[in-house]
C-alpha cells in the first residue's frame, strides 16, 4: 500500500492514459479496443473474484483452525486492552478481533494483486489491438489504398503505448519485489513446517496452496505481458508486406526496429517475471527449508 501511495502520480498517469484512449474516436483501432477491452474486464472480473474467494476463504480457514486447533489460543498474538484474561469476554472478542485484522490484511494482499492484474490486462487489451490493426495489412484492399494511414497509426499508438507500459514497469518491479520476497519467505517456512511434527499438516498444506498460487498469478501476467509485446514485433513480419510501396515497406521496417523491444516487468533480485521466476522460487524455497531443516535437526 505504501508503495502505491509513493507511485500514486505515474498509476494515475495510466489510469488516465487509458481513460483516454478508451474515450478518443479514432480511424479503425476504436473499433478494435471496444471489442477487445470489453471482453478484457469481463475476464478481469472474473480473475478478480476468483481470486478474492479463494485468498479470502482460504486465509479464514486456515485462522479458524488455528483457533480450534490451539484451544482458543491462536491467533491471539495480542490481546485488547482492558480486558483481563480470566473475563468472560476475553476470547471472544479478542478472536473476533484477531479474525477481523487477518481479513482486512489479506483484503490489502488481494487488493494489490488486483491492481497488477487489472493494469497489466488492459496493457494486454491494447496489445490485442495493436496486433488487429497489423492483422489488417494481411487484407489486400487495404494495402492498396490505406496502408500509409494504419502504419502511421500503428506508430503513433504503439509509442504512446510504450512509454506509458514502461511507466507502469516503473511501478510494479517495486511492488513484484516486495511481495516475491515475502512469497519466498513464506514458502520456505511452509516447507519447513511441513516436515515439522509440532504443527498441523493441514494448516501448512493451505498456506502453502495460497502461497503457490498466488506466486504463479504474479508471474503468469508477468509473462503474458512480455508474450504479448513479442507478438507484436512478430505479427509485422507475418504481414503482407511484399505488397506494400516501397516507402510503406521502409516505414514497417523502421515499426519492427522499435517493437523488437519487448515489454516486461522486472525486479530486483528475480529478474524478467515469467513461468521460470516461478519455477526458481519453487526450486530456491525447497533447497533453504531442507538447508533449514537439516540445521535445526
Amino acid at each position: 500500500m505504501a508503495i502505491n501511495i509513493v507511485n500514486k502520480d505515474k498509476v494515475q498517469n495510466i489510469v488516465k492514459y487509458f481513460d483516454c484512449i478508451l474515450n478518443t474516436e479514432q480511424y479503425i483501432i476504436s473499433n478494435l479496443r471496444n471489442t477487445f477491452y470489453s471482453a478484457t474486464l469481463r475476464q478481469t472480473f472474473i480473475y478478480g473474484r476468483l481470486l478474492w474467494i479463494f485468498i479470502t476463504s482460504f486465509g479464514l480457514a486456515v485462522a479458524v483452525f488455528d483457533v480450534t486447533h490451539t484451544e482458543r489460543h491462536m491467533p491471539l498474538l495480542h490481546s485488547t486492552p482492558g480486558i483481563s484474561e480470566h473475563s468472560v469476554f476475553y476470547y471472544p472478542v479478542n478472536i473476533v478481533l484477531q479474525l477481523a485484522f487477518d481479513i482486512i490484511t489479506l483484503e490489502f494482499v488481494v487488493c494489490s494483486d488486483l491492481l497488477i492484474i487489472v493494469m497489466i490486462m488492459y496493457c494486454n487489451a491494447e496489445i490485442k489491438s495493436i496486433l488487429a490493426l497489423i492483422s489488417s495489412l494481411n487484407n489486400e484492399d487495404i494495402v492498396g489504398s490505406e496502408a500509409n494511414v494504419i502504419l502511421k497509426i500503428i506508430h503513433n499508438v504503439h509509442v504512446s503505448f510504450f512509454e506509458n507500459a514502461n511507466q507502469l514497469t516503473d511501478v510494479f518491479w517495486q511492488i513484484y519485489f516486495h511481495k516475491l520476497f515475502t512469497i519466498l519467505i513464506y514458502f520456505c517456512s511452509a516447507m519447513f513446517l511441513l516436515q515439522s511434527k509440532d504443527v498441523s499438516i493441514l494448516a501448512s498444506l493451505l498456506c502453502l496452496v495460497v502461497i503457490v498460487v498466488q506466486s504463479f498469478l504474479l508471474c503468469y501476467f508477468g509473462q503474458v505481458l512480455q508474450n504479448g509485446s513479442e507478438e507484436m514485433a512478430n505479427s509485422l513480419y507475418m504481414t503482407k508486406w511484399y505488397l506494400l510501396a516501397i516507402k510503406d515497406q521502409k516505414i514497417l521496417l523502421i515499426l519492427m526496429n522499435g517493437f523488437k523491444n519487448p515489454i516486461k516487468v522486472e525486479t530486483f533480485g528475480f529478474g524478467v517475471i515469467s513461468y521460470y521466476t516461478f519455477v526458481q522460487i519453487c526450486k530456491a524455497s525447497t533447497s533453504y527449508a531442507a538447508i533449514i531443516y537439516t540445521l535445526y535437526l
